[in-house]
């Protein structure tokens, strides 16, 4: 298998950079979610959530301006 270069390249660092992040962002909003349970209503907390990977994700590809996954 051939080396990969550019912006693959430049993909799998920052892939490897971001093992394990991905899991702790994940567990960060389960606690979010539950503590703030009784504040606000479950969906608006699971939208609150998507909305917050959607811009994460468009945020970090829009500034390296490559199509990676960011999350």
């Amino acid at each position: 298998m051939r080396p990969r270069s550019g912006k693959y390249q430049d993909c799998d660092t920052a892939n490897r950079s971001l093992i394990g992040r991905r899991e702790a962002l994940s567990r960060a909003w389960e606690r979010f979610i539950a503590a703030n349970s009784q504040r606000w209503p479950r969906e608006t907390l699971a939208r609150a959530k998507h909305l917050y990977y959607t811009m994460r994700t468009a945020i970090y590809e829009a500034h390296l301006e490559r199509g990676c996954n960011a999350y």
